[in-house]
């Protein structure tokens, strides 16, 4: 399956995944980087850099995906 994620990495070298989906209603949400929020177009919801909502209708963060590197390449688990 395909679909649309946010990667973040850390100072550690860390990797998170985020679905793109709003948690409110499934809008694809956009990363803003004066803001250093994640934005979702429907109804100007915000979450902070870490997935968690900040503005707006959603009460559930965004959703951290599974994922993996292997051999320079990102793969991500896509829950059915």
């Amino acid at each position: 399956r395909r679909g649309i994620v946010w990667a973040r990495s850390d100072a550690q070298g860390g990797l998170t995944v985020f679905s793109s989906e709003c948690t409110h209603l499934g809008c694809t949400v956009n990363w803003r980087s004066e803001s250093q929020s994640f934005e979702c177009p429907c109804h100007s919801a915000t979450f902070d850099a870490d997935g968690q909502p900040r503005t707006g209708p959603p009460t559930r963060p965004l959703v951290r995906l599974e994922h993996k590197v292997e051999d320079g390449n990102l793969h991500v688990l896509f829950p059915a």
